[in-house]
């Protein structure tokens, strides 16, 4: 039974029907049709499950389906078994934020990887790819254990204070996507035409190019945060991974899985943030403000939009009230 639904999802070259003037036989569109709008008699029509047009859909939702199944199954660990130990809390609001941004990006990846192809697919899911699925459910545990050790418990915001244990651990999942992303170049310029090589690269790199002129043009704003989140690192390497070749599915496992991970336990955080900012109640063009803690803390105010407004400032910080320059001097204010 399951052979033959594989047969009914998966129509084999050899049955497929000739293709006329470019387009496929089963398409309605690319056949002459009679006087009354229906199909000529000789030309049977295609089985539902057998449509080219529909297939791209079953693919893609089989594609986002197994996407989900393991972001269901690392937010369980998450919220079960605490791996990761700081994995965000997740309200309704954040719940939908994340899975509707989850599934777009999961959607884009399916398109750069050609999952919507026939051959694509039926080489991908499949039991003698055994390997993908099982390096794919294994990558997301495995990382979210690792990161609960203290010398991995680093991010990219306290890069200055990373230890041995974590520059090594990085440089070497840095080595093997270098090495992946060459063989993949490799690939490229083996299986493709110079154009296509071109096109698979150039793509690609436009994504990247986008967001990186975004992180240097808004880096450069006082009030703008750029985070580079693993998820989202691992989903732009999981691009590249178009081939029917067992490397480029090891390396599509692996970084697809690190996508979901960051992203079912951290959510889908945007990758530039504006600085959180003390909101006064009303506009005013005076105000006076006592700050008090129980510890030592900074002090930043910053306008809703633009420049700094304020014409004149003096702020005293301390018992003794003396000017804090330091406070005063970003802004230019003193």
């Amino acid at each position: 039974m399951a052979a033959d639904l594989r047969q009914a999802l998966l129509p084999s070259a050899a049955n497929d029907p000739p293709a006329q003037a470019g387009r496929d036989a089963t398409d309605p569109e690319g056949i002459p049709l009679l006087a009354d709008g229906v199909l000529p008699p000789t030309l049977p029509r295609p089985p539902r499950l057998r449509d080219a047009y529909s297939l791209k859909y079953i693919y893609m939702g089989a594609w986002e389906g197994l996407l989900v199944l393991q972001f269901v199954l690392t937010r369980t660990l998450a919220e079960t078994l605490k791996m990761p130990s700081d994995a965000d809390a997740f309200d309704t609001h954040l719940m939908y934020e994340t899975v509707s941004h989850f599934l777009l990006f999961g959607f884009l990846l399916g398109w750069f990887i050609d999952i919507t192809e026939y051959n694509r697919f039926s080489w991908l899911f499949t039991w003698d790819r055994w390997y993908f699925f099982l390096i794919f459910f294994v990558t997301s545990p495995i990382y979210s254990y690792v990161s609960d050790y203290g010398c991995m418990a680093h991010s990219m915001e306290d890069i200055t204070s990373w230890g041995p244990g974590m520059w090594a651990a990085v440089g070497s999942l840095g080595g093997v996507a270098v090495i992946f992303l060459l063989v993949h170049l490799y690939l490229a310029a083996r299986r493709k035409t110079a154009v296509g090589f071109v096109v698979y690269l150039l793509s690609r790199l436009v994504v990247f190019g986008f967001y990186v002129v975004a992180a240097v043009f808004l880096g450069h704003n006082h009030y703008c945060n750029v985070h580079i989140h693993h998820y989202f690192t691992a989903w732009c390497i999981a691009l590249f991974a178009e081939f029917n070749h067992p490397i480029s599915a090891l390396m599509l496992a692996m970084s697809a899985s690190i996508f979901v991970q960051g992203s079912s336990s951290y959510s889908c955080s945007p990758l530039f943030t504006n600085d959180d900012c003390l909101v006064s109640v009303r506009p005013t063009t005076e105000a006076t403000c006592i700050f008090q803690g129980g510890q030592n803390f900074t002090l930043r105010i910053c306008p809703g939009e633009g420049s700094a407004p304020f014409e004149e400032a003096t702020c005293y910080v301390g018992d003794q009230l003396q000017p804090d320059v330091n406070f005063l001097a970003p802004m230019g204010l003193q």
